[in-house]
């Protein structure tokens, strides 16, 4: 049922409906719960949107001798999420996200480690020049999560850094080498990757959706 709710989504957002209000049409229509709307809002994008997206999107094989700037909080959390087996949804546009968010407060877990990890592995496959992480300051335990990422990242050969900024978002519009799954981040950056649609193959076994085909 979500998947069909997915296609004609898509179908309105293609002809120029207004996306909320796409959202909660097809959502009404199918009786769906907050969450079931949610994983259609964070999944569907239409499928221009989604080409356009994917147009931007890099080669894993192109990451070789590059510095990757990352979208700190939005790589670390679905991964978070998957080790904890809750739900992950493998996104139209090429993306992986979650159904937990990040409203100002945030507090690393067990599988917190664990998910850097995965983040830096997949780095170091793709024999990076290094990986910087960009946290959003305001957020609590930011500063902490920074120590984390840094100490983790001291194990590897190339060159791992976190920095506290005001907005990750701000920070790396207009950039290149971009990782993140945020769809704002994504339509401003010139080039992105999702580092955790590779990491995610580690994290078994998921609970997933998959609505690329939708």
């Amino acid at each position: 049922m979500l998947l069909k709710a997915g296609t004609e989504l898509s179908f309105l957002l293609d002809h120029g409906y207004p996306r909320d209000s796409s959202i909660t049409f097809v959502s009404n229509h199918y009786q769906f719960t907050e969450r079931q709307r949610l994983l259609l809002a964070r999944g569907i994008s239409g499928h221009s949107k989604a080409a356009a997206r994917r147009f931007k999107k890099i080669e894993f094989s192109k990451l070789a001798g590059q510095t990757l700037l990352i979208d700190g909080f939005n790589e670390i959390i679905p991964l978070e999420v998957a080790l904890n087996r809750a739900l992950i949804i493998f996104a139209q546009d090429g993306a992986i996200r979650d159904l937990a968010g990040l409203s100002g407060t945030y507090h690393p877990i067990e599988e917190t480690p664990r998910a850097i990890e995965l983040l830096l592995r997949i780095g170091n496959q793709g024999h990076v020049k290094g990986m910087h992480f960009y946290l959003d300051a305001p957020v609590s335990n930011s500063g902490r999560l920074a120590h984390l990422i840094t100490e983790i990242g001291d194990r590897y050969s190339f060159t791992v850094n976190a920095e506290l900024v005001p907005s990750a978002d701000r920070a790396l519009k207009g950039l290149s080498y971009v990782a993140s799954n945020d769809s704002a981040v994504i339509d401003h950056a010139v080039s992105w990757i999702s580092l955790d649609a590779y990491a995610v193959q580690y994290a078994k076994p998921l609970w997933s959706l998959d609505v690329r085909n939708c």
